[in-house]
């Protein structure tokens, strides 16, 4: 036989695959089981080999039928995990950090994409389960838990300042509700403390000299004499502090609008002075 197959190398091959062909179809079973023994054999023998090959046929099958072979090895991973549930959760756990490590950015878009893709089909349990993760990573880190949550809440007052705040009015009507006297006590703990917070302190403490300064300057500007001086109105002739007036000189004005019989008088010069016309 083997003379044969070192001359007639081709030949041989054909023959041969004709005959494990042939066996197949009338012992299918017993063919299964020997090929088995064959491959793990092999397998023994040259595990190098074997993994390179068997990488390379892969390859090979998931180029040419890349459904069947998605769906083949998704059928593979599942009889595994129900087979080694605890070794495949470690082995995939392990998986996923090499994966993250080399590609964190990807893997933080692919895995938030997951993630609402499972809310969106198992919202209860989703639910459910993300509150009990909540409670217990609470309970483990309660301060940093705290600071987290109030840096999310400040962070969505700023996005959605009037949402937050009806939700927030709700919230406390229903505690209200259901905790009336908790609510009165809390509450009169916080007028307490906000109290106490504000309250001044008597006597007072003694100006600064800055202060001091301050206070006398700003004094001296508001009694300056510009503030206090005043003359009458061109129009109404009302006494007016200058600084609310505006001089004529510098307004582009049409006075002669005024120049009107029984309109327009001269100017007094004392109150004795009789009215006079201008015209």
């Amino acid at each position: 036989m083997k003379k044969h197959q070192a001359k007639n190398p081709e030949i041989y091959k054909a023959a041969h695959l004709k005959s494990v062909k042939k066996n197949q179809t009338k012992n299918p079973e017993i063919s299964k089981a020997m090929n088995l023994e064959s491959v793990k054999e092999y397998q023994a023998k040259n595990l190098k080999l074997y993994k390179t090959a068997n990488l390379e046929s892969v390859k090979k099958y998931q180029a040419k039928d890349p459904e069947i072979s998605k769906a083949m090895n998704l059928e593979s991973v599942k009889e595994y995990q129900a087979k080694n549930l605890e070794v495949h959760n470690a082995a995939n756990l392990e998986s996923v950090k090499k994966y993250q490590a080399k590609n964190s950015e990807i893997s933080k878009a692919m895995n938030l994409e997951s993630v609402k893709e499972y809310q969106a089909k198992n919202l209860e349990v989703y639910n459910a389960a993300h509150l009990e993760s909540v409670k217990k990573y609470q309970a483990k880190n309660p301060e940093i838990s705290k600071a987290m949550n109030l840096d999310s809440v400040k962070e969505y007052q700023a996005k959605n300042l009037e949402m937050h705040k009806v939700s927030n009015l709700k919230s406390v009507k229903k505690y209200q509700t259901i905790n009336s006297e908790n609510f009165k006590l809390s509450n009169l703990e916080s007028v307490k403390k906000y109290q106490k917070k504000i309250e001044s302190k008597f006597p007072p403490m003694p100006l600064s000299l800055d202060l001091q300064h301050k206070i006398a300057l700003n004094f001296c500007k508001d009694t300056a004499p510009k503030n206090l001086e005043e003359a009458g109105c061109a129009v109404c002739g009302k006494l007016t502090l200058f600084t609310e007036l505006q001089k004529l000189s510098e307004l582009k004005l049409d006075l002669n609008v005024l120049i009107q019989q029984g309109v327009t008088q001269a100017e007094r010069k004392s109150s004795n002075d009789d009215l006079l016309k201008m015209i």
